[in-house]
């Protein structure tokens, strides 16, 4: 419970001051699963792509993101992945079925873990957080997700 409490307190003191920064320039919402569905954040922030989505990520295995991004490739969107070498071997990551779509799919060549959970959506919106993009991840604790809404073009 201590715990839960100093990493909600760093959390809003991080976006008290992200916000302050930003406020003339963007809108962030934070969402913490499992308490909220950030897939379906995820989700949303994606399918309002319209040339391109970026992504820097520890992997993917997540069906529902997959299917997003296979639909978004199918409208023309321009996707971009980058993962870790190790976690894309594993048997449920979806990269492949993404490249397989159309997807530019670059794997990390050294085993130095490759850590990031971002998206970069039309140049100018970014989610990022410590949720991975797995099927579990929904219902782990103590990730958090931040999605600048808008940012200046």
């Amino acid at each position: 419970m201590v715990r839960h409490v100093r990493i909600a307190a760093l959390c809003a003191v991080l976006l008290v001051a992200l916000a302050a920064t930003a406020s003339a320039q963007c809108t962030v919402a934070a969402y913490f699963s499992p308490y909220d569905d950030v897939e379906v954040q995820v989700v949303q922030r994606l399918t309002e792509a319209t040339t391109s989505v970026n992504c820097s990520l520890y992997g993917i295995t997540n069906i529902t993101i997959t299917k997003t991004l296979k639909e978004l490739l199918g409208k023309g969107v321009t996707v971009k992945l980058c993962l870790d070498k190790t976690q894309s071997a594993g048997k449920y990551d979806t990269h492949q079925q993404l490249a397989d779509a159309g997807a530019d799919v670059v794997i990390k060549k050294t085993g130095v873990l490759e850590h990031n959970k971002f998206c970069v959506i039309d140049g100018s919106r970014v989610i990022m957080g410590s949720w991975n993009y797995s099927n579990n991840a929904q219902k782990q604790d103590n990730r958090w997700w931040i999605s600048p809404a808008a940012m200046p073009s």
